[in-house]
């Protein structure tokens, strides 16, 4: 139980130290790239739009597949996003960025935080106990919390002034550490989900069984207010 737990804690802080080395200067990063802050509101939009729509079929593809060949292709497309930012900064770029970190924040949402759960539950049997896992979370949530905010600071105070590209190839690295982490490292050797039916055809039955125009219309209702938000007000950490 103690690796399972630790390979959990190294990877949550792999992700969230790629993820916090460019995410509080990305806002700063488009403005000095001469992108508009419109441009800006419409990628932060699309994001989240397709990271939603994706969420439910990327559950259905890790039961088939496994946690360890979703965060290998979750930390490929954030390769991939990024390398296109560096090559070029404009607006057709961002917003193809932008559905390229939607599909990849689908694809490791929840994934790590269900394997551990699942992975327990096995070898922990009759002895498994809620308070155990609520134990491995919270300490997550600290180890986390604490890489963030340190992550954040560097790159907002020091890095970005002395280099506004550093941290954008700082995450690059980040992100391959983390590929190799989950490529060389990572053992998923537990796959107690219920396969059947797990085909192409049935994933995409069974997502728009579950997807409703409700959930649609809240969608292409909330891209307004994401729009209109077009100052730093997502990017809180600059101030």
């Amino acid at each position: 139980m103690k690796n399972k737990v630790i390979i959990y804690y190294i990877s949550q802080i792999l992700l969230f130290t790629a993820t916090s080395l460019f995410n509080p200067v990305s806002y700063l990063f488009y403005m000095d790239n001469g992108l508009n802050p419109s441009a800006i509101g419409v990628s932060i939009s699309i994001l989240w739009i397709v990271s939603g729509i994706f969420e439910i079929p990327f559950g259905i593809f890790t039961d088939k597949y496994g946690t360890k060949i979703t965060m290998i292709l979750s930390n490929v497309l954030s390769i991939c996003g990024l390398g296109l930012l560096i090559a070029r900064t404009n607006v057709p770029t961002l917003l193809i960025c932008a559905a390229i970190f939607g599909v990849s924040t689908a694809a490791n949402s929840g994934c790590l935080s269900s394997w551990i759960v699942n992975s327990l539950k096995i070898e922990l049997k009759d002895s498994f106990k809620q308070e155990i896992i609520q134990k491995v979370f919270s300490r997550s949530n600290i180890f986390c919390s604490i890489v963030s905010l340190l992550f954040s600071f560097l790159m907002l105070q020091i890095v970005y002034k002395i280099n506004k590209n550093y941290p954008i190839y700082l995450s690059v690295i980040a992100y391959i550490i983390c590929l190799l982490f989950f490529v060389f490292i990572f053992n998923d050797e537990y796959k107690n989900f219920n396969r059947k039916n797990s085909n192409l055809t049935n994933v995409v039955t069974q997502y728009f069984r579950i997807i409703d125009k409700k959930f649609l219309f809240i969608s292409l209702f909330f891209t307004i207010p994401f729009i209109m938000d077009m100052g730093p007000v997502n990017q809180w950490s600059i101030v």
